[in-house]
């Protein structure tokens, strides 16, 4: 399973890949279709995972690492 982890206001949240395609991936597909066209390359799942980490500063959690 791959995670993320980034801050929130109650702290450090972890949130899944497929959380973040869940609630993020339409409203983002959206938002690029209308921005860039709907055959855009560049609209996919893995971009738009990639932009809602750099919005919320979130990084990869390594399976084996221990949680805080």
């Amino acid at each position: 399973m791959i995670r993320y982890r980034y801050y929130d206001s109650d702290g450090v949240a972890n949130i899944t890949r497929d959380e973040i395609i869940e609630h993020y991936w339409h409203i983002w597909k959206q938002n690029m279709v209308k921005k860039y066209g709907k055959n855009d390359a560049n609209i996919t799942e893995d971009n738009c995972v990639s932009d809602w980490c750099v919005m919320h500063a979130a990084w990869l959690v390594d399976d084996h690492q221990t949680e805080r």
